[in-house]
């Protein structure tokens, strides 16, 4: 598996805060190529490959002393062709301490 991802910064920061307990911070436009294969017994030759290719709006969400990144894409299988099969998504992911 692999991936390469490209980041362009947009904002530093939206200077954006509700009550002081929620704000939204640094924004960039990212646009990225993840691949993989998988297989078993056969090898790779007989295994499932796929890559991907497609683009994303990152920005990160402080909510009190968490903060979140959330992101708004598009992605398509390079592999399938054509320009029909861009799927849209929203996707959140947070880091906790431990």
């Amino acid at each position: 598996f692999g991936s390469i991802e490209y980041r362009i910064p947009i904002a530093e920061s939206l200077q954006t805060e509700v009550l002081g307990l929620v704000g939204l911070g640094k924004t960039t436009l990212s646009a990225f190529v993840d691949g993989g294969a998988v297989w078993s017994d056969g090898g790779p030759a007989d295994g499932v490959q796929q890559v991907g290719t497609g683009v994303e709006l990152k920005n990160t969400l402080r909510v009190g002393g968490l903060r979140i990144g959330h992101a708004l894409g598009t992605a398509r299988s390079v592999l399938e062709g054509g320009v029909e099969n861009w799927k849209v998504y929203y996707r959140v992911q947070t880091a906790l301490p431990f």
